[in-house]
C-alpha cells in the first residue's frame, strides 16, 4: 500500500466511478456507499475492493453501549466504571500486536498520505501506548490466557473480533446471549470497525487496454461473483448480493443450521430478524479502512517496546517515532 500513495498522488490511476457512469450495465448505487467511500481518495474512487472482512472490539451494550466507535476518554470512563474484578479488555495478541492492529485500523489519524504530515505526537497515541501497554501478552514472554466464552463474557467489556458474514456476526449474538456493539478501537475521530479488503482493483490512468481492464473489473462485481464471495467467510460489496445472504440466513434450510467441523456436527442458530438488522447496521456504519503498511508497523515495533519495558516515556517514544515515519513519509514522495 506503500508506494500505492504516491502514484494515486502523481494521478496515475483511473477514476473508477467515470467508468461507471459511463457504463449501462453498472452503476454506482449498486455498491454499499459508505464501503465506496472508504475506497476513496479525495471523491475519487482510483481503488477499489471487491469482498472484506470487518475487524474490532466487541462487547455487550449493557457494559458498553450502543455504540459503533470511541474516544480514548469513553474507553477509559467504561474502564473506570466496571465492577470489580472485570477487566476492559481482553485480547490473545502481545503488546506490540495489539498497537499494530490500533494503528492499522486508524491509520488516518496518524498519518495524512495526501499532504504527508504525520502526528503521533499526541495524547491520543500516548493512551494508546498504554492501552497496549496494560492489556497485552509481554513481547519477551508472552503469557496468552484462554477464556472459554462465557468466562470472556463475564470478566471482560471487551474483546477482538472478526467479522466475515452474517452467519459469523449471527454466532457472537449468540454467544453473548444479548445485542453486542461491534466498534473499533478507541480513536479520535471515534472510527467503526474497520473493513479489511481482500484485495484492490486499480487500472493505470496510462493504460492502453482501459476497457478491457474495467470488463474484468466488472466480472469480479457482478451478481453472481458477488454472491459466490459469501461462500468464501467473505462480505459483499454489492447491496444485493448481501441482501441475497440476509434472506438465505433469515430463511434456512436443514442444510444451513446444520454443519460439520472435521468429524462434529454443529447446529447454529436461526438469524432473527432483529440480528440482520444489527449486522445491516454494523456494515453500513463502517467508516475506516484497516491499512496494513509494513514499513511504519517496522518502526512503531522497534520503538515502542521501550515503553513497555519501562525503559522511556510514552512522549519519548512517541516523538522517535513521529520523526522516524515523518522521514519514511517524505521519502516516499
Amino acid at each position: 500500500g506503500d508506494q500505492f500513495t504516491a502514484y494515486e498522488k502523481q494521478g496515475l490511476f483511473t477514476d473508477l466511478y467515470t467508468l461507471m457512469e459511463n457504463d449501462k450495465t453498472i452503476k454506482r448505487e449498486d455498491f454499499l456507499a459508505n464501503m465506496l467511500r472508504t475506497c476513496e481518495t479525495d471523491g475519487h474512487l482510483f481503488k477499489m475492493g471487491t469482498k472484506y472482512v470487518l475487524s474490532g472490539l466487541v462487547g455487550v451494550k449493557s457494559v458498553i453501549g450502543d455504540r459503533k466507535g470511541w474516544t480514548v476518554d469513553e474507553f477509559n470512563t467504561m474502564s473506570a466504571s466496571l465492577p470489580d474484578g472485570k477487566k476492559a479488555y481482553f485480547s490473545n495478541q502481545t503488546q506490540s500486536a495489539i498497537l499494530d492492529y490500533i494503528f492499522a485500523n486508524n491509520i488516518n489519524e496518524f498519518v495524512n498520505q495526501m499532504t504527508g504530515k504525520v502526528n503521533f505526537d499526541t495524547e491520543t497515541f500516548y493512551s494508546l501506548l498504554d492501552i497496549a501497554k496494560t492489556y497485552g501478552a509481554d513481547d519477551e514472554n508472552p503469557q496468552y490466557g484462554n477464556p472459554s466464552f462465557s468466562e470472556l463474557a463475564e470478566n471482560y467489556a471487551v474483546s477482538d473480533c472478526s467479522v466475515s458474514s452474517v452467519s459469523s456476526f449471527n454466532d457472537e449474538v449468540f454467544n453473548f446471549g444479548q445485542p453486542i456493539s461491534i466498534l473499533g478501537y478507541p480513536s479520535e475521530n471515534k472510527n467503526s470497525a474497520a473493513a479489511t479488503f481482500a484485495y484492490f482493483l486499480s487500472i493505470s490512468s496510462k493504460s492502453k487496454v482501459t476497457e478491457g481492464s474495467w470488463e474484468f473489473v466488472k466480472t469480479l462485481l457482478t451478481e453472481e461473483a458477488q454472491t459466490e464471495v459469501t461462500q468464501e467467510s467473505f462480505i459483499p460489496i454489492r447491496t444485493s448480493a448481501l441482501e441475497t445472504e440476509i434472506e438465505r440466513a433469515l430463511h434456512p434450510t436443514e442444510d444451513d443450521l446444520n454443519y460439520f467441523v472435521g468429524l462434529s456436527e454443529y447446529q447454529t442458530q436461526p438469524l432473527t430478524k432483529e440480528t440482520a438488522q444489527a449486522f445491516m447496521d454494523l456494515v453500513n456504519s463502517v467508516d475506516c479502512l484497516s491499512v496494513w503498511d509494513q514499513d511504519i508497523i517496522n518502526v512503531i515495533n522497534q520503538e515502542a517496546p521501550a515503553y513497555f519495558n519501562d525503559q522511556k516515556s510514552s512522549k519519548d517514544v512517541a516523538a522517535l517515532i513521529n520523526n522516524r515515519v515523518q522521514t519514511l513519509v517524505d521519502e516516499r514522495g
